[in-house]
């Protein structure tokens, strides 16, 4: 018997759009948007594959910024440079939250996460440092659009066992800067990105991804 994927029903509920969006969502997680090249969010990587980083962390700033909805506060999340130089564990979050302070919102707003570099290590750093403050609570998961369904899969996964509503947020959709160029959603460069997305959909979905049956002894996560 696998303790998670035996696991009872879980409590989490996720909505698939952001078009019943509440007025007030209690926690933003922010999924890490940064490579690790610098403070610079990138937009693609070095083969060109789109990664929206930018747009990402602009949306943050637009959604907290707008008048339809209030967000109590913030969580960025990420991690994986210390595994080359201990020092820069925090490198990744500190980039983050320095980008949403210049942007008006408030250091108290913001929890920093520190994690492993993927996905899963995020929510799984995130379950333990702040499961308490998540429970029953509305979040929402802000990512780009590429990501979310991956995304939610996994936050809403059995293995958490917080009870909350999710809402997938689109950083495509609320980045409304106008210095913000989107690529098409036919270019190249999205493409093959959601293949790659789909695939590891499917791999959550049949049991196969990596990492997905650690045990809860595994993890690992700080905050500050």
């Amino acid at each position: 018997m696998n303790p998670i994927r035996d696991a009872p029903a879980q409590k989490n509920m996720a909505l698939k759009t952001t078009g019943n969006l509440p007025g007030v969502l209690d926690v933003v997680v922010v999924l890490c948007p940064n490579i690790g090249f610098g403070s610079v969010f990138e937009e693609y990587d070095k083969n060109g594959v789109y990664i929206g980083g930018q747009t990402r962390m602009q949306a943050m700033a637009d959604l907290y910024n707008t008048k339809d909805t209030t967000v109590h506060k913030i969580i960025v999340v990420g991690g994986g440079l210390e595994q080359a130089d201990t020092t820069k564990k925090w490198l990744k979050t500190k980039h983050m939250r320095d980008f949403l302070i210049q942007h008006g919102i408030p250091k108290d707003d913001i929890l920093c996460v520190a994690s492993e570099p993927d996905t899963l290590g995020n929510f799984r750093a995130i379950w333990l440092t702040c499961h308490q403050l998540l429970d029953c609570k509305t979040i929402g998961i802000l990512s780009n659009q590429y990501h979310l369904a991956r995304a939610i899969q996994i936050a809403t996964d059995a293995q958490f066992d917080w009870s909350a509503r999710f809402f997938p947020l689109s950083a495509e959709e609320f980045a409304n800067t106008q210095a913000t160029v989107l690529p098409s959603p036919q270019s190249r460069s999205v493409l093959d990105r959601v293949i790659r997305e789909n695939q590891g959909v499917k791999d959550w979905r049949s049991g196969t991804y990596i990492r997905q049956y650690d045990p809860v002894t595994s993890w690992r996560g700080e905050l500050s």
